[in-house]
């Protein structure tokens, strides 16, 4: 606290309920309250008047944090910040979502855990609130479709993005929903949706395969005629990956 003393906080548990927080239903029986958030024994800056009065009383004075400038809060006055402001972050993200997109967020990707139980239920709502899930929730994350991972040198060899977007900047410096490799690399690319949410693709290693150089036959032999029943062998001069002869053999 404000005097360098430890402070002990008696009769909780860590990650229960509050038990001054509020039960559902609502009147009309829907499930209240939609998620719950961290109120309890919150440091949070402290109006001044307030923080004068508990320095002020022996048995208070262990509620302000070292400094002078912040106490300890609980309840709603805490916890609804906390959802605020995880709102605040959301449409900052995502300019063009609404209330409706944000309730679905946090509703959706809750943390579920033994002091939940089961849920939705009128204590809970639909679990703990969870910022970062929430805010993920909405980062677009396209696929990349490509044929394969490899390509001759001179060949195009399309990468595209799965979806649409209203804009696309890649690695590359492209901005279009589809490019071309060239040279062997890593793929990937940023974009915005048309909620305004931004997320990057999935990333393509490509690996460009240089056209070999033409080969040069030896032959095992110094007469150049072929007669008939007799073999004459032929040698590729360098080693290649594959080979295909004009006689069908490989």
């Amino acid at each position: 606290d404000v005097d360098e003393n430890i402070v002990t906080v008696s009769g909780q548990t860590q990650g229960a309920l509050a038990v001054n927080s509020s039960n559902g239903p609502s009147r009309l029986g829907f499930v209240k309250p939609e998620v719950t958030a961290p109120g309890d024994n919150t440091l949070t800056a402290g109006a001044a008047w307030q923080i004068a009065d508990q320095l002020a009383s022996s048995t208070q004075r262990n509620r302000v944090a070292i400094g002078g400038m912040h106490n300890r809060a609980g309840g709603t006055s805490m916890a609804s910040p906390v959802v605020a402001g995880i709102g605040a972050l959301f449409f900052e993200k995502c300019e063009g979502k609404n209330w409706e997109d944000f309730k679905t967020a946090i509703t959706q990707n809750t943390i579920i855990d033994q002091s939940t139980g089961s849920v939705p239920n009128n204590g809970w709502g639909y679990g703990k609130i969870d910022a970062l899930a929430s805010l993920k929730s909405t980062t677009p994350r396209p696929a990349l479709i490509a044929d394969g991972n490899d390509f001759c040198a001179g060949e195009p060899f399309p990468i595209s993005l799965i979806s649409s977007f209203d804009s696309v900047l890649w690695n590359t410096g492209d901005t279009t929903q589809e490019i071309n490799a060239s040279e062997s690399g890593l793929y990937f690319a940023s974009v915005i949706n048309s909620d305004g949410c931004e997320g990057y693709s999935d990333s393509l290693s490509a690996y460009k395969r240089e056209i070999p150089s033409k080969p040069l036959f030896k032959i095992h032999s110094l007469d150049f005629e072929a007669c008939p029943n007799t073999d004459h062998f032929l040698e590729i001069d360098d080693e290649f990956g594959a080979y295909e002869w004009n006689n069908g053999a490989y």
